[in-house]
């Protein structure tokens, strides 16, 4: 069958994820697809501490399970709610959620009816994209599951702070009361290795917080890509704006 060749120059599918624009344009885009799964079920459980949790995604993700989506929501108290998603043969799925129980250390929550296991998934949904509602700011925050860790409590101390952690630790979302509580977060997400995006920022500039040693590496990318200067450029000018200014700024 037909394969994509992505093995010459740059890895152009991993670049453009997160470029938001700025190394090129989508003229035509070639899919691989997968049937979908004939069964879902999962787990969720409400855990005493998130390095519970991280004990959790450890023991799951190097189990040979068929793993489809791993959440966690904090809660300034410090508790956990993970759910984690299954999916495959639905006669080889009993097995794999008894398999997967024993990685809890928790009572766990056994979802296997097709519509409520829809539904769980389906309101993990909402109330992710809820934390954007105005008149709040939401940050995309990349880095490793360790970072996060060290900097969640310091986040959910903030006013009105949310914090959901997705794809088993992959990648973090923050939703914050005010553009004021920028310059924080910034010093904290530093101190923790960790760069983060603001999605709703002011002026929809690319306000990017944190650690960002990556844009060095973006711009000379960038540069080999665009050498006329054709897309907005990663760093200061009219793409990027400073957490400091954007504080000040309205949302």
């Amino acid at each position: 069958g037909k394969v994509v060749k992505n093995a010459a120059g740059f890895d152009l599918p991993k670049l453009v994820v997160g470029s938001y624009g700025r190394l090129g344009i989508l003229t035509e885009v070639t899919l691989k697809v997968f049937p979908r799964p004939a069964a879902s079920a999962s787990l969720t459980a409400r855990l005493a501490s998130l390095s519970q949790a991280v004990a959790v995604i450890q023991r799951l993700r190097a189990a040979p399970l068929p793993l489809a989506a791993l959440e966690l929501e904090l809660s300034p108290d410090g508790q956990v709610d993970l759910a984690a998603r299954f999916s495959g043969p639905a006669a080889s799925l009993p097995t794999v959620i008894e398999r997967a129980a024993t990685a809890f250390s928790a009572a766990v929550e056994r979802v296997t009816e097709p519509a409520q296991e829809e539904t769980l998934w389906q309101q993990w949904i909402a109330r992710l994209e809820q934390l954007s509602a105005p008149p709040g700011l939401k940050l995309r925050i990349a880095g490793s599951l360790a970072g996060i860790c060290r900097a969640a409590p310091q986040l959910l101390s903030m006013e009105a702070a949310q914090l959901r952690i997705s794809a088993a630790g992959a990648v973090a979302w923050l939703s914050i009361a005010s553009p004021s509580q920028l310059p924080d977060i910034d010093r904290q997400l530093r101190d923790c290795g960790l760069s983060a995006i603001v999605l709703d920022a002011p002026a929809h500039a690319l306000l990017t917080i944190g650690d960002c040693r990556w844009l060095e590496m973006a711009r000379r990318i960038q540069r080999a890509i665009d050498p006329q200067n054709r897309f907005v450029p990663f760093g200061d000018g009219p793409g990027i704006s400073s957490p400091l200014a954007a504080a000040n700024a309205e949302p």
